[in-house]
């Protein structure tokens, strides 16, 4: 059962990670060069320029990554209820079970409540953390791309991120990849290289009509999520209030998909992939946000306010001038919600709509069915249409 936890919290390592590594990336790229510089004139050595500026200047986006990234891993559900021992479960799994073996719509109501209560909680220190790298960006100063790689110290970091991207997401993947063209008489036989796997998956007219209900279901999320995020990324240019600026754009954070699903399918009285598609598109929405409103805080206000002059109207104004200067930032949202919605199968467990597979709900069917090396095949899949979305979206980047 150790072994096992040990396994799930290095699953959700790689989570964090996604989150983590670039939020603190773009935090030190932002602390003015002119600080550490007079730091170094005044004697102090690397390690006290990192102790006395750089540290005390990235604290609240370490802070506010760290609460984005509690709030993905406690909403975890796919992966402990498929892969965690008995007697080890979360909220969600919890929820889960009371919603739909035992039938105990208080129990599942109360759980759904409690983790809410909690995220809550969580993202209250999140918006406060956002609010003092909000007030820590008072001077921005371009730094050397190299500059932090030229000390030991540097080189240590770097040689540590290395060695954490090697063990918590090369080596994984390429164990998939080697899993999936591994072809076994029996579970636990001897694996011949081959692609059985593959075959297998597509031997049927199942795994084909999951595909493209996964791309339907990604694109109509993305879309969506993409739209709201821009939506209310020029709402909130004009809200003065840091509560309401902060806190309730990112609610839908505080909320789980699996209590979302089970919510609308307690509304609807039956599931429906229309309500899956809001599920995905809100749970996604946040990200999407987030990266629009950065893009858009950096955009000069003055070409709005000569479009509005020249006689445009605001949606005139957002649609021929907001909407372009935010169009590298939306492709980006738009990319991650599509993974997200892509890699979700929570809202198609908790509400099973028939006849409707994605190929994320199909993995987790042949894990759960001990055919984990066609669920490997379908992983690989998967993580390549995924990525090819981020691989179009940079190309376009690196074009424009």
């Amino acid at each position: 059962r150790a072994r096992v936890a040990r396994l799930l919290v290095l699953a959700s390592l790689g989570l964090g990670l996604v989150l983590l590594v670039p939020s603190l990336a773009d935090a030190w790229a932002t602390v003015p060069a002119s600080q550490e510089e007079a730091a170094a004139l005044l004697g102090a050595g690397r390690a006290r320029v990192f102790r006395s500026v750089v540290l005390p200047s990235i604290l609240p986006a370490i802070g506010a990554a760290l609460s984005l990234t509690f709030l993905l891993c406690f909403f975890s559900f796919v992966i402990v209820l498929l892969f965690g021992p008995p007697g080890l479960a979360t909220p969600e799994v919890e929820l889960y079970r009371a919603a739909r073996f035992e039938f105990d719509r208080p129990l599942a109501a109360a759980y759904a409540l409690a983790e809410t209560a909690v995220a809550l909680v969580v993202l209250a220190a999140y918006a406060r953390f956002e609010r003092g790298m909000a007030g820590s960006r008072t001077e921005l100063s371009a730094r050397r791309p190299a500059e932090g790689f030229r000390s030991n110290a540097g080189r240590l970091a770097a040689l540590g991120y290395g060695i954490v991207i090697v063990v918590g997401f090369i080596g994984p993947l390429a164990s998939i990849v080697a899993e999936s063209l591994s072809v076994r008489a029996s579970a636990h036989g001897p694996g011949a290289f081959g692609l059985g796997n593959y075959a297998a998956l597509f031997s049927g007219a199942a795994f084909g009509g999951a595909a493209l209900n996964t791309l339907g279901l990604g694109l109509a999320a993305a879309l969506a999520a993409s739209v709201l995020g821009f939506a209310f990324s020029l709402a909130l240019k004009r809200v003065r209030s840091p509560f309401a600026a902060t806190v309730l754009p990112m609610l839908p954070l505080a909320v789980s998909g699996v209590a979302l699903s089970y919510g609308w399918t307690s509304v609807l009285g039956r599931s429906s992939v229309a309500a899956i598609a809001l599920v995905q598109a809100v749970s996604a929405y946040p990200f999407a946000l987030k990266a629009i409103q950065g893009a858009l805080g950096r955009a000069d206000e003055r070409c709005v306010e000569a479009a509005l002059t020249l006689g445009s109207g605001r949606l005139g104004a957002a649609l021929r001038v907001s909407l372009p200067l935010a169009a590298p930032a939306l492709l980006s949202g738009f990319a991650f919600a599509f993974a997200l919605s892509a890699g979700d199968a929570n809202a198609l467990i908790v509400s099973p709509v028939p006849g409707f597979e994605t190929v994320a709900s199909r993995l987790y069917r042949l894990a759960g069915a001990y055919r984990f090396d066609e669920a490997c095949a379908a992983a690989v899949l998967l993580g390549l249409a995924t990525g090819l979305v981020f691989f179009l979206k940079d190309a376009r980047d690196a074009v424009a």
